[in-house]
């Protein structure tokens, strides 16, 4: 019995890791948009200041 809980509590482990692991791709792949759009805006002010 104690292993049978035992696997249970890792299957739902892995599932919500799988779920955090994808929203946190999504949320680095948003990041990632939309730093390289603002990427371009930030030049010519960090030139300025250098």
């Amino acid at each position: 019995m104690r292993l049978l809980s035992s696997i249970i509590a890792s299957l739902v482990v892995i599932r919500s890791w799988n779920q955090f692991l994808r929203y946190s791709t999504l949320q680095v792949y948003y990041c990632t948009i939309v730093n390289v759009h603002a990427l371009p805006a930030l030049g010519p002010d960090q030139a300025n200041i250098n």
